[in-house]
């Protein structure tokens, strides 16, 4: 049984203007998985479309990609200080500022953990996989609005395939030609996929929703598993 879960959280389940319920309900099942299973859930949640639309303001007038990415980080933050709040009391509710302190909570008492993101250049995609290194998590589960990797971008491409197993070379493949810059990191970035291949993280990219958390629960693959083939 996975006893250890990390879940990296789309910042787009927070935007102003969407439907907060599919948040609620995983938020709400989370805590009583909690307490029914004794599982410890660590939350990663991104900035999403107000960080991007701040972000894209400030490029417009010549602000630095140090800058933005620091503008991401605090709306990531605000973020899981909101989720942070949902969860109580079954959380710590202060929210690390580096994997340090995370582990430091982490081995203070068996509860729930939230973040946002922690250092200019690095997504929250990789500080994931890093606290999912530094907890030793049973698995990773990158939660996505595309539900999964597909062999081509399907916001362009209609006839895009979702990919139900991926090797780790394939995922790096596939994604390295994306563009890393504040607020546009790609679905994983090369850091991400840097840690998750050295550790053989165990990984799955499924959708936002209580629906796919359950299928992961019960050994299925809702989305795409990654996979670490011998050479």
């Amino acid at each position: 049984m996975y006893r250890k879960i990390v879940i990296k959280l789309t910042g787009h389940m927070l935007d102003p203007s969407g439907d907060y319920n599919e948040l609620i309900s995983l938020i709400n099942f989370i805590k009583r998985d909690h307490l029914d299973n004794k599982r410890i859930y660590y939350l990663v949640v991104g900035g999403g479309q107000y960080a991007r639309t701040l972000i894209e303001n400030l490029r417009k007038h010549g602000v630095n990609e140090y800058l933005l990415d620091k503008i991401g980080i605090e709306t990531s933050r605000i973020h899981a200080l909101f989720i942070s709040y949902l969860l109580r009391p079954y959380v710590h509710e202060y929210i690390p500022r580096s994997i340090e302190e995370a582990v430091l909570l982490d081995m203070s008492k068996e509860a729930n953990l939230v973040m946002g993101g922690l250092y200019p250049g690095f997504s929250t995609n990789a500080v994931s996989a890093m606290l999912a290194k530094a907890v030793n998590a049973d698995i990773l589960l990158t939660m996505s609005r595309g539900g999964g990797l597909f062999d081509k971008n399907p916001e362009k491409y209609p006839d895009a395939k979702l990919i139900k197993e991926a090797d780790i070379s394939l995922v790096g493949k596939i994604l390295g030609v994306y563009d890393e810059r504040a607020g546009h990191y790609p679905l994983l970035d090369k850091t991400s996929i840097k840690v998750i291949a050295e550790n053989e993280i165990d990984t799955y990219i499924i959708p936002p929703t209580l629906q796919a958390l359950k299928k992961i629960l019960n050994k299925e693959n809702p989305g795409t598993h990654i996979v670490f083939k011998s050479p």
